[in-house]
């Protein structure tokens, strides 16, 4: 447990603090962006669904992750001297719970890959305009 706090104290004050907001953030904006686009170009829903559920599934990641960022918190290296988890059982709750927001965290960031392939198969090769065209 201790060698993980301190893990995640030197990840937060070196070079993680600057790509896991930017990526945690941008994945499902763009994700977002994207499917609104799709909806705008009102693509049949075979090309749109997988579309609207990467966008879904990175929303649902993005608050997953400020879940179990909020309990991480508890153990960043930037805690007042008196909010420092010294004893092994509170680590080992924090720890805990920390561990199941981050498995179901995982799980939607698989997912949402998942179905951004899936989106990008389902628009290989798609010409915007000639799909409108043709409807």
């Amino acid at each position: 447990m201790r060698e993980y706090q301190r893990y995640s104290q030197a990840s937060h004050m070196a070079n993680g603090r600057f790509w896991l907001i930017p990526l945690g953030v941008g994945g499902p904006i763009l994700r977002a962006a994207a499917a609104f686009r799709a909806s705008s170009l009102g693509l049949p829903l075979r090309r749109s669904r997988p579309v609207y559920i990467a966008a879904a599934l990175g929303v649902a990641h993005a608050l997953s992750t400020v879940k179990a960022a909020g309990i991480n918190l508890a153990i960043a290296p930037w805690q007042p001297p008196e909010r420092q988890i010294t004893d092994e059982a509170t680590l080992s709750d924090v720890l805990r719970r920390f561990e199941r927001w981050q498995a179901l965290r995982a799980t939607l960031q698989f997912l949402t890959f998942t179905a951004g392939v899936w989106a990008l198969a389902a628009n290989e090769g798609g010409n915007v305009a000639h799909t409108l065209k043709a409807q």
